[in-house]
């Protein structure tokens, strides 16, 4: 295991054990849900996520799932069919399997930040826990923030806990040292052929870990993907700066000249 994943998964397990406490005793001083609503469901807001969700079938992208997630957290009114729009969302999929998990995570913080109550909101964080194959320890503990952070009551919420510790032992007892690691953070995924080409066709898991992570190191520290792109290509060419030596490495390579690049 590299050591950012072991300081990643230290630091979710620390959370976790913060969390986890905190969305057991919560319950009882929760606002119970209205029964009805005094304030009118914003249906434009509805009818926009849905043409959204409506896109690529069962599947969606980094940009669209950005896009719902910011329209269903800023919009100023409770959105009609809420739960239908989330149940959506949540059975959703995406290739990258960090991008994927980014759906779950979303649809958890959409549901545990709400102003409004959310209907169904149970259910719709039990069938976060029930996605099989797209659950770790970064999603659970969004699911755990989210079960703390509503504002309402959930009326069998400590089943809901329940059940997310089972998850959590389920999961913490799975031997993932043979799993591709995409990292946990939320920044898109490279949309460059040339990038992501490069990347996948490293064969040795470990290094293309590696390259990957030192690609999100840079896009973090202000490069653009398509100055990223740009280097990668001269160093393809031409080598690396003074000397001309073929660069095994793109990214590594690029780190250690980036000063060196004439551009």
């Amino acid at each position: 295991m590299n050591t950012a994943l072991a300081v990643t998964r230290i630091l979710m397990a620390a959370i976790l054990t913060l969390w986890l406490p905190a969305a057991c005793a919560t319950g009882a001083r929760k606002t119970p849900a209205p029964q009805s609503t005094t304030v009118t469901t914003d249906l434009a807001a509805y009818l926009t996520i849905q043409s959204i969700l409506d896109k690529d079938g069962a599947t969606i992208d980094y940009d669209n799932l950005m896009r719902i997630h910011q329209a269903m957290v800023r919009c100023p009114r409770p959105i009609a069919q809420m739960d239908q729009l989330l149940h959506q969302l949540i059975h959703k999929r995406n290739q990258n399997p960090r991008v994927d998990q980014m759906i779950l995570i979303f649809a958890a913080e959409i549901i545990g930040h709400s102003p409004y109550a959310v209907p169904n909101a149970q259910e719709l964080l039990e069938s976060i826990l029930a996605q099989d194959g797209r659950i770790n320890e970064w999603v659970i503990s969004f699911v755990a923030d989210a079960i703390h952070a509503y504002a309402y009551d959930l009326p069998n919420g400590d089943i809901l806990v329940d059940s997310m510790e089972a998850k959590l032992a389920q999961v913490r007892s799975m031997d993932r040292s043979q799993e591709e690691y995409f990292g946990f953070h939320f920044l898109p995924p490279p949309k460059s052929d040339f990038i992501r080409e490069y990347i996948n066709g490293i064969g040795e898991r470990r290094i293309r870990q590696q390259e990957r992570n030192r690609y999100y190191a840079m896009i973090n520290n202000g490069l653009t993907e398509s100055q990223i792109e740009t280097a990668l290509k001269f160093l393809t060419i031409n080598g690396a700066p003074g000397s001309g030596e073929k660069c095994p490495l793109l990214m590594q390579c690029l780190i250690r000249n980036r000063d060196h690049l004439p551009f």
